[in-house]
């Protein structure tokens, strides 16, 4: 309607309005006009018949006037072949016909994994090339979709095809190690091969009482971990079953790993060390520095005793550590303080200066009346005349060694230090090497229990 204006048909003497030869009730005047005359839609009095300009009669417009109608073209789609694999091309007819006239504008091809650009009709159909893989695999439905155009409504049409998977050329599955223990993680790796384009989708692995999430191909490669712990003892099957994609079809590959079974933990426990001390001099004092590290989780306390084990024989005046750590130490071990450390001081005995003390004669075998002999002997010789003294002169020497002899035992059975007698004094603790013996008793206690920590003295 809006293509038309009134005009004074000079033919017919009567208002008319002009229309296009293809509009519904356009009567074209003469051949060859590009415009016709739409009659019985003249104008109302006042038409000014110089100008062509009037007033419409809406009404005659609005009841008697018909509409404009639109074709439908018919769209038919041909494949050729009808069954194909993911590898082969495929060639597809569109055509666009119509029993009032032949339809223009533009024809597209719609199918899985496929999208043609919009062709321009001509005569006849129009062909699309489908590319091999360019389709993906199954049964799949193509899509022809005609535009319209003025004098053509829109239409479209379908059609399947079947498009067969290509078959993966293998999976690898290949573990980290052929056998592990229990305890230990492993982890699986392979890949995904194929004749065609590279291989998509996910992979899962199952096997030994594990089931993994679906991981993704990257560039047809996988890796899957599987975590400590989550393998059943033994000998496992692991199989690892690819999805698929487009292309290819599903697939699976195996490989066998050994699970043995985990060692038991190592117990909790802790272990004594101790330094070794200088060497010192009668009177001075040394000292050992005890360390207790524990392991495996020991939390707990450490009671540490010490004790002098081994010393020179016939030593006196023994070294001491007890007496120094009181009776005994206590250190406490938790996982944030796994290592304790206390310091074994060692005293030893200084020597001391003699003095005279009164012999104890009943000790040395010796008496007073056995004392008074010898020198009454030793007068009765020197009181004897020059020559008497020959035959006697033996019997007083023997005296008098016997009285000396006394006197000597007399002297020297006064060596006993605090015993008396002697007078030579306590030489303090006797020289050489002394050994201790630290031995921690644990709470709780811990099997087996740790080996004691020894450290020597060396006192000169």
């Amino acid at each position: 309607m809006s293509s038309s204006c009134y005009f004074n048909d000079v033919d017919t003497g009567t208002n008319a309005m002009l229309c296009k030869p293809t509009m519904p009730n356009c009567t074209v005047a003469h051949s060859g006009d590009t415009v016709a005359v739409l009659s019985g839609y003249g104008a109302t009095a006042g038409f000014d018949a110089a100008t062509g300009l009037g007033s419409l009669n809406v009404a005659n417009v609005v009841n008697g006037w018909t509409a404009a109608t639109t074709s439908t073209g018919t769209a038919t789609v041909t494949v050729t072949p009808t069954s194909i694999t993911v590898a082969q091309g495929l060639s597809v007819a569109v055509n666009v016909s119509s029993t009032t006239g032949t339809p223009t504008g533009t024809v597209t091809l719609v199918g899985p994994g496929y999208v043609g650009a919009p062709q321009t009709l001509a005569s006849g159909p129009y062909t699309f090339t489908i590319s091999a893989y360019g389709l993906s695999g199954g049964t799949d439905i193509l899509t022809a979709t005609y535009s319209g155009d003025s004098n053509f409504a829109e239409a479209s049409a379908s059609t399947t095809v079947t498009v067969a998977k290509l078959t993966p050329t293998g999976v690898t599955v290949t573990p980290s190690s052929s056998t592990i223990s229990e305890s230990a993680a492993l982890t699986v790796s392979g890949t995904v091969s194929g004749a065609g384009p590279t291989p998509t989708g996910t992979v899962t692995l199952t096997g030994g009482g594990y089931t993994s999430a679906a991981t993704a191909l990257s560039n047809g490669a996988y890796s899957v971990a599987i975590p400590a712990s989550s393998l059943s003892v033994g000998s496992d099957t692991l199989t690892v079953a690819y999805s698929g994609d487009n292309n290819y079809s599903t697939v699976s590959g195996t490989a066998t790993v050994t699970v043995t079974a985990a060692a038991p933990p190592a117990p909790a426990t802790y272990a004594l060390s101790a330094s070794a001390p200088t060497a010192v001099s009668p009177g001075s004092s040394a000292s050992s520095t005890v360390t207790v590290t524990a392991s495996n989780g020991y939390a707990g306390t450490v009671t540490l005793t010490c004790a002098l084990t081994t010393s020179p024989t016939g030593a006196s005046d023994l070294p001491t550590c007890a007496a120094a750590l009181g009776s005994s130490v206590t250190l406490t071990l938790s996982s944030t303080l796994t290592i304790g450390t206390v310091t074994v001081p060692v005293t030893t005995t200084a020597a001391t200066s003699g003095s005279l003390v009164r012999p104890d004669f009943r000790r040395n075998g010796m008496t007073l009346a056995s004392l008074g002999v010898a020198a009454f002997a030793l007068l009765v010789l020197l009181g004897i005349p020059a020559r008497r003294r020959s035959w006697r002169a033996m019997l007083g020497a023997l005296a008098l060694l016997a009285a000396l002899g006394s006197l000597s035992a007399c002297g020297g059975g006064g060596g006993g230090g605090s015993s008396g007698g002697g007078g030579t004094g306590n030489p303090g603790t006797t020289a050489g090497t002394y050994t201790f013996t630290v031995t921690g008793t644990g709470n709780p206690a811990v099997t087996p229990a740790p080996a004691p920590a020894t450290f020597t003295v060396t006192v000169n």
